[in-house]
């Protein structure tokens, strides 16, 4: 019954958040992107148990083939956009089998709040092993996110994720249901165009319902709790190598029980092959201790490693609706190093650009255009690093196309980014 009624939860949530963007005149678009790859696992049933001890753990250590594709279809507006991700993550063992992971998520985007951009959505999804049908179950459940940006190089997220999953074979596991809530604090800082460093910190609190006879066996708790903090960073370079490093340290602890600390931490490499094309490098690692007075007597430990190819060949939408923006601009051009933005908007009081170089942020001073010398024009020299970036103009607190550029790609929000490539100094 539980399964039945958080689907029909999800159903009535999706047909509020339908109603809720119609009114936004919106424009389809759809993009998909695609994972294929392999790599090594020392745990990797500790996708469907928080550590090896749960009920639901299968012990597997060893190569895997990873397929993962991913969908997205949305409907946009001036105001909102309505997102539909459907994603599928096929792992196929040497020895445990195949694993199939499967969700969907519906969210409704609010942008460009003031400083605010809120999401809300609902979640739902499958698991399956073929090797193990204990281990099957569905999920369901939401998300709220919110994002504040600050000053011009900062931005602060706050999320808070409900996802309940619901066993298919409760029987074997001892285990019917479970229910996790999740909560996190994110403060990113932009110390410089393609670097970006930030300090996370988040608590999982998970409840699981038994069987009979398993809530009557001693020891078996139904409930955890996870805290943890931690740091990362992303550093692109001019030739577009990114790299990716980060570092956690937390604690996991049982209800009633001494808490394990756990210390982990990443570190991941990709490069562009060709447009739409990147290689993708990535080590994963977690160090579980137990403590002194816990039951167990040694912790776990679990290193991933994968290697593979992603593909982002773009987004497709029917043709935008024509702009109202201003002409008369000129294409974007690099003069005495910095690039020269420009464009004619005579009844404008006030203009910026905005772009891709910074997450779009619109209140970076250095952006915003001052009078030209011909009348009615508007210009920006900025300083960016060689690179393709998207951009816009903001006329009077609106985002209008680029009347000039060299080409354009379209947006997620019923409109063209105008597109600039900057070269590397010879």
């Amino acid at each position: 019954m539980g399964g039945k009624r958080g689907w029909r939860l999800a159903v009535l949530t999706t047909a509020w958040l339908l109603s809720a963007v119609a009114w936004a005149s919106p424009d389809p678009s759809a993009a998909v992107d695609l994972y294929a790859g392999g790599g090594y696992d020392s745990n990797l049933f500790l996708l469907v148990a928080a550590d090896p001890d749960s009920p639901t753990f299968r012990p597997y250590s060893g190569g895997f083939l990873r397929l993962a594709p991913t969908g997205t279809l949305a409907l946009s507006g001036d105001d909102l956009r309505l997102e539909l991700r459907a994603a599928t993550d096929v792992r196929q063992t040497f020895g445990s089998g195949t694993l199939f992971i499967e969700d969907a998520q519906l969210t409704l985007i609010r942008p460009e709040l003031g400083p605010f951009d809120l999401r809300v959505g609902v979640t739902g999804g499958r698991f399956d092993a073929t090797t193990d049908d204990s281990l099957r179950f569905e999920s369901a459940g939401g998300l709220l996110e919110a994002a504040w940006r600050l000053f011009d190089s900062w931005r602060f997220t706050a999320s808070y994720r409900l996802l309940g999953r619901w066993f298919g074979a409760p029987a074997a596991i001892g285990v019917t249901r479970d229910l996790a809530q999740d909560a996190g604090l994110r403060a990113a800082w932009t110390p410089a165009l393609g670097t970006q460093l930030a300090a996370s910190a988040g608590y999982l609190d998970l409840r699981s319902a038994f069987d009979a006879q398993s809530a009557d066996t001693p020891g078996v708790t139904g409930r955890f709790d996870r805290f943890w903090a931690g740091l990362d960073g992303v550093h692109v370079s001019t030739p577009g190598l990114t790299l990716f490093a980060s570092v956690w340290a937390g604690t996991l602890r049982p209800d009633g029980g001494p808490a394990d600390l756990q210390l982990g931490g990443a570190a991941g490499v990709s490069t562009p092959i060709i447009e739409g094309l990147e290689a993708v490098l990535r080590y994963d690692g977690m160090i579980d201790r137990r403590s002194a007075n816990s039951a167990e007597t040694s912790g776990f430990q679990h290193h991933v490693i994968t290697a593979g190819l992603q593909w982002r060949p773009g987004t497709a939408r029917r043709a935008p609706r024509p702009s109202s923006g201003p002409s008369g601009a000129e294409a974007p051009a690099v003069v005495d190093g910095r690039v020269h933005f420009s464009l004619r908007a005579p009844g404008a009081a006030s203009a910026r650009v905005v772009g891709s170089w910074n997450d779009w942020a619109r209140d970076v001073a250095a952006q915003v255009m001052r009078p030209g010398r011909a009348p009615g024009t508007w210009e920006v020299r900025l300083d960016l690093p060689p690179g393709t970036y998207r951009f816009q103009f903001v006329l009077d607190g609106r985002a209008v196309r680029p009347p000039a550029a060299t080409r354009y790609e379209v947006d997620d929000f019923g409109g063209e980014d105008g597109i600039v490539e900057i070269q590397a100094a010879r």
